[in-house]
């Protein structure tokens, strides 16, 4: 019974997330806005380097602040990362950009 309750919490979880996600999309310009857009840009390569620095933060700070200071850090640190990367040709390749 635990399983199956379990199993039908994440999809109840999974369908929220869309719903609520689709209901914010039809106030707010996702394609208009600056941030999202250069976020967006960048995604590829924040996915690439976001998990090592959250790794590398892990046990550091208190385990109650980890979760806001390790999201923030992360992704800053892959945005810069991503940011340098793009100026040159060659590693840009690297990471799967034009």
């Amino acid at each position: 019974m635990n399983l199956g309750f379990e199993f039908i919490l994440h999809i109840f979880g999974a369908l929220m997330s869309f719903v609520v996600l689709q209901k914010l999309a039809k106030y707010i310009r996702w394609s208009e806005n600056k941030v999202f857009c250069f976020i967006g840009k960048n995604s590829m390569s924040i996915y690439l380097f976001h998990q090592q620095i959250i790794y590398w933060l892990n046990g550091m700070i208190n385990p109650h602040l980890h979760v806001v200071i390790n999201f923030v850090t992360a992704i800053a640190i892959s945005l810069l990362i991503s940011m340098l990367m793009m100026k040159f040709k060659f590693t840009r390749a690297l990471i799967g950009e034009k």
